[in-house]
């Protein structure tokens, strides 16, 4: 997968072609009209790291809302 990503990202560079990252696609109408290829991202997910009492979270491009909502519930938080 990430060398497939790798091979898309070179050829959209030497063509000065944009890319359009999409993940779990649930907000595309924020992006409405972009240009860009979409680079389908929603293969990569999951939390790298999570540290409640900091207040950070650090997730891959695909990694759906209810999944983050349900980590930072856990904790009490949203």
């Amino acid at each position: 997968m990430e060398a497939e990503w790798c091979e898309q990202l070179r050829e959209a560079a030497k063509a000065s072609r944009p890319l359009r990252l999409v993940g779990g696609g649930t907000r595309t109408f924020l992006c409405a009209g972009e240009a860009g290829q979409p680079l389908q991202l929603a293969g990569h997910s999951g939390i790298v790291d999570y540290q409640p009492t900091e207040r950070v979270l650090i997730a891959r491009a695909g990694t759906g809302i209810e999944t983050l909502e349900a980590v930072l519930a856990g904790e009490g938080q949203c």
